[in-house]
Order: C-alpha cells, then sequence, then structure tokens
C-alpha cells in the first residue's frame, strides 16, 4: 500500500512539473508573438516615417537641382552674349572702316541657336542690318560702336526649355529602390478643375507627358489625388498623401504615399512617390528575425524548464526520501515504546531477551537482568485513581534512567 501510494505521488509530482513547464513555455510562446507583433507595428511606422523623411529629402533635393540647372543655363545665356560683344568688340578694334560688313559676317557664321535674340542696327537711320531670334522682354543689352549698334537679349524660353530638358534627363536617369520614382506637373489654374494643370515630367508616363490634368480624377478607391495634391501645395506649400496608382512599368495598381511641393518660378508641383507595399519586405526581413529568436528563446526556455524540472525532482525525491525515514523511524520508535512511561514495550523487550540469550549461548557471556516491581500499588490507584498512578510509573521510570549507562534497556513489562 505504501509502495502504491509512493508511485502515485510520484506520477503527480511529475504531472504538475510537466504542466507548469508546459504553461512556462506557451506564455513565453504568447509573449514572444505579441511582441513580434508590436516590434512590427513599430517598425512599419518607423520605416513610414523614414519613408516620408526620404521622399521629402528627395524633392528638396531636385527642387535645388532644378535651381542649379537654371542658373547654369541663365549663366550660359550670359556667357553667350559676352562672348558675343567681346568678338564684335575685336572686329571693331581690327578694322573700324570695315567694321558693319564684317560684323554682318561674322553674325550670320556664328550659331547661338535659340538662346540669343540678337538685332544689328544703323543708327543713323535706324536700319536693321541683322537680326535673329524673337524679341523678349528684359535680360536685354545694346552696346555702340559709332553710328552702329549691336542689341542682345538672352532668350528666358531657350534658358526655361534647356531646364525642362536637362531635369527631364536628370529625372529619367535616377533610379530608386522599389519602383520610386519623381514626376512634375505644371499648374496652369490654382483653383482646379479640368485642364489645371500639365504633366510636365513623368517617369513612369514618359508618353503621357504634356497631356492635361483635372482635379476631378478619381482612382480606384474614389480619391482625388489631383485635388488632394493641388490645396495641399496651394494652402501649405508641401504635402502628404497616399492615393492608388499603378506601378511603373506594370499595370498593377498600389498605393502610393507621396511627397509634393512647389517650385515657384515655373508654378512646379514636384513629388515623388513611394508604394506602401515595398514596406512589407523590410516587415518581413524583421519578422524573420523575430521568428529566429522566438525559436531561440522557446528552446532556452524548454531547456532551461526541463533542468528546473529534473533539479526539482531531484530535490523533492531526496526530500521525499528523508521524510519517509524519518518517517519510518519514527513510527517504529512509536510501535516499540511505552506510550505513558518512554520505555520499551514488551514485544521490544521479547525481542532483546531473545538477542541476549543467543548472545549467551554463542559467547558464554550472559546479560544482567534486573526485575523491577512496585509494592502495593493497586492502593494508589484505587485511593487516588489512575491518573496519580500513571505519575508513580513516570516518576519511577525516570529514577531508574537517572541511574542506567546508555547501553542499557529499560522494558515496561506489565
Amino acid at each position: 500500500m505504501t509502495s502504491e501510494y509512493r508511485k502515485s505521488h510520484y506520477r503527480f509530482i511529475i504531472v504538475f512539473m510537466l504542466f507548469l513547464c508546459t504553461m512556462s513555455i506557451m506564455l513565453t510562446i504568447a509573449a514572444v508573438r505579441y511582441t513580434r507583433k508590436v516590434h512590427a507595428a513599430e517598425t512599419y511606422t518607423e520605416i513610414y516615417e523614414i519613408k516620408k523623411m526620404f521622399l521629402k529629402n528627395t524633392v528638396q533635393n531636385m527642387i535645388n537641382t532644378i535651381d542649379r540647372v537654371y542658373s547654369f543655363h541663365e549663366h550660359t545665356g550670359q556667357r553667350y552674349r559676352d562672348n558675343l560683344f567681346n568678338d564684335i568688340e575685336r572686329i571693331h578694334s581690327y578694322n573700324a572702316s570695315q567694321f558693319p560688313q564684317r560684323v554682318l559676317d561674322f553674325l550670320m557664321a556664328s550659331d547661338y541657336g535659340e538662346s540669343l535674340f540678337i538685332r544689328f542696327t544703323d543708327t543713323r537711320d535706324n536700319t536693321i542690318l541683322y537680326e535673329r531670334g524673337n524679341p523678349d522682354p528684359g535680360n536685354s543689352e545694346t552696346r555702340s560702336w559709332g553710328p552702329f549698334s549691336v542689341t542682345i537679349q538672352i532668350n528666358s524660353g531657350w534658358i526655361n526649355s534647356s531646364t525642362v530638358s536637362s531635369v527631364r534627363e536628370i529625372i529619367y536617369e535616377q533610379n530608386f529602390e522599389n519602383g520610386g520614382y519623381l514626376w512634375i506637373n505644371e499648374v496652369k489654374n490654382w483653383n482646379g478643375g479640368p485642364d489645371y494643370a500639365i504633366r510636365r515630367i513623368h517617369a513612369s508616363l514618359r508618353d503621357t507627358e504634356g497631356v492635361f490634368l483635372n482635379t476631378e480624377t478619381k482612382d480606384r478607391a474614389g480619391n482625388t489625388p489631383y485635388r488632394t495634391e493641388l490645396e495641399g501645395v496651394r494652402d501649405h506649400g508641401e504635402v502628404f498623401f497616399t492615393y492608388d496608382f499603378k506601378r511603373k512599368g506594370s499595370e498593377r495598381v498600389g498605393e502610393k504615399l507621396t511627397y509634393s511641393t512647389l517650385y515657384p518660378r515655373y508654378d512646379w508641383i514636384v513629388a515623388m512617390g513611394y508604394y506602401l507595399e515595398d514596406m512589407q519586405v523590410y516587415i518581413d526581413k524583421v519578422e524573420t528575425a523575430s521568428d529566429r529568436i522566438t525559436g531561440i528563446i522557446v528552446l532556452i526556455t524548454v531547456l532551461s524548464n526541463c533542468m528546473m524540472f529534473l533539479f526539482a525532482f531531484f530535490l523533492l525525491s531526496r526530500r521525499e526520501k528523508r521524510y519517509f525515514v524519518r518517517t519510518r523511524r519514527q513510527i517504529t520508535e512509536e510501535s516499540n515504546t511505552d506510550p505513558l512511561t518512554g520505555a520499551f514495550n514488551r514485544r521490544v523487550g521479547n525481542t532483546f531477551l531473545d538477542d541476549a540469550f543467543r548472545s549467551w549461548r554463542e559467547t558464554g557471556t550472559g546479560p544482567a537482568l534486573f526485575m523491577l516491581d512496585i509494592d502495593d500499588f493497586k492502593p494508589v490507584n484505587d485511593k487516588w485513581g489512575h491518573a496519580c498512578g500513571d505519575e508513580v510509573l513516570k516518576t519511577t521510570v525516570r529514577a531508574v534512567r537517572s541511574t542506567m549507562r546508555s547501553s542499557d534497556r529499560l522494558i515496561r513489562w506489565g
């Protein structure tokens, strides 16, 4: 019965420890999964903000590039004009008498394209000896050599068209990861409506450059991105917004995060977009790393729980054995001892006597035996009661033990 109880006790301990280990592992997995979900959400938010900053910085860099390109072509026109004036001055210095014809031949042979408007005039009768290009208000300079004057204007239309052409090449050549690209819309009507703007440059839709845009145009979700862009830039100078648009080089449509701002010189809205689904690549990397960490944590948890289980089982077993031995010894002592006086009982006395006589027969050494009796004990119980008789017995046992050796045995026989 005792053996069966111990087995049942061990089974309970094992099942309980396994339950605790299982709960620990499950809680660990749940905590890691929750952390992974929170981490993924925070990562998405962080990447979203990083992409917003990337879009804004890229567009602002393009604004600065447009300014530099414009300044380059403007300075080029100024250089053309200054070089032309210097050449005419050299012609006059070389031979003033043949100045008109030589200047005329030089101007007819020179090639400045559409960059300059040139007019060579005889001021004596305001006769125009030579004229090329279209006059452009402003940016003009006139110099005279005697009765002759030369007027040169830098063609702003040439500066603008050259700037557009150069910016278009720059935008076309740029290559951003995950399909990002720049585009420019030129606003014609800040109040919106049909034909409110021209698609001036678009890296993804090059064949549609020059078409007019309508603020009422809707995407597949019913949004009006052109109106959102126009009103945001008009009212705040810049705007972040999302809308659905087909991907570059594909008919597949995706949600795009866009930043737009104004380049005031040409009323250009310069914008850049980034497809939100492309951020999933980074989220997947984070989740992959989280899965790897989760596996490591679960493995460590399992191993640590197994070690703790074995260690706890070892400790419980040791404690249970010590308790069992102590309990068995206590039970043995209680079964061999007279509960009233603490002396050994008659059953143990028989065992001691058997051992003593066996030793005497084997060795010839005889034991010393004393038999004690309390005279007139019954009257004590009769007169004073059994409680008083019990005290007499206990007092007698204590008195005898005080004179015994440690190897002696005191037995209550009857």
